[in-house]
């Protein structure tokens, strides 16, 4: 295991601080694969020539609309986890909804 090994607590949370092989391993495979869009830009400008920089400026206005969004549910969620724990919440309460749904349905 690599790092500390020392635990954190956060609001009632315990983390460990530390990475496998297999977490390091997977983080620089990510890293790999990441870096390849930077030849899609050569492959986009070769197909479609000068559009390609109009898709380029859309897919940029869209991950700044994202990021914003991301930042502001940061922002009412300070807490550990931060946009995470929104998600996981939220979904439980879907689940819960659908259960409920189908139960009053099927009787």
């Amino acid at each position: 295991m690599v790092g500390s090994g020392k635990h954190t607590q956060d609001a009632g949370h315990t983390f460990r601080r530390e990475l496998s092989m297999l977490d390091l391993t997977m983080t620089a495979i990510g890293g790999l694969v990441g870096a390849g869009w930077l030849f899609s830009a050569l492959t986009a400008s070769t197909i479609a020539g000068p559009g390609a920089l109009l898709s380029w400026v859309i897919g940029g206005a869209a991950v700044i609309i994202l990021g914003l969004t991301l930042a502001e549910l940061a922002g009412m969620l300070p807490e550990a986890g931060g946009v995470i724990t929104r998600q996981l919440t939220e979904a439980h309460k879907v689940a819960r909804e659908a259960k409920a749904l189908t139960d009053s349905q099927l009787g």
